[in-house]
């Protein structure tokens, strides 16, 4: 009997052992990506944080360059929307600005990677405008699903705050 007793010990054990193994995996590997997100950043034509424009010509360009990080646990196309727009039509965390899109800029990441981009960008506002009004450059950013092949706004975005002239200041 003490034969018996000592094979279903380690058989309970083994049981036990493993069972704990499998237990650590599933919380390491679930809390890893848990906290999964996707970032943009805007920053100037340097590349830096700080010193951005803060006035530009209707129909002219402006360099800034776009910080994009990935820590969803896996691979993302992303898709950067460049729209211009105003104080009330900014996006948020849920919708996207109702604004067109005048520009996109694409990039594929693998997890826990970013990059960083120039972009030389054209300040055309939606509507007339008068000299001095204030506009909004949005850079929303969106992610392919490859579920179902659509894009989904990942509720970040970035925007700078100009004022468009339509002729040059002194």
């Amino acid at each position: 009997m003490n034969i018996l007793d000592e094979e279903v010990f380690s058989v309970i054990m083994a049981i036990i052992v493993i069972s704990s193994i499998l237990s650590a995996v599933t919380i390491i590997r679930e809390g890893f990506y848990r906290d999964s997100f996707s970032a943009i950043g805007l920053l100037n034509k340097d590349c830096l944080l700080g010193d951005y424009p803060d006035k530009a010509l209707v129909n002219g360009t402006i360099e800034l360059c776009i910080f994009i990080y990935n820590h969803e646990g896996k691979p993302i196309l992303y898709k950067v929307l460049y729209k211009v727009g105003f104080n009330n039509t900014i996006p948020s965390n849920t919708t996207p600005s109702i604004e067109p899109t005048i520009r996109e800029f694409y990039s594929i990441l693998n997890h826990n990677s970013n990059t960083t981009f120039k972009v030389n960008i054209q300040v055309n506002p939606p509507r007339s405008i008068k000299d001095g009004e204030t506009l909004a450059l949005i850079f929303e950013l969106w992610r392919l699903n490859p579920g179902n092949k659509q894009w989904e706004y990942t509720g970040r975005w970035v925007h700078l705050y100009i004022k468009a002239y339509k002729v040059p200041l002194e």
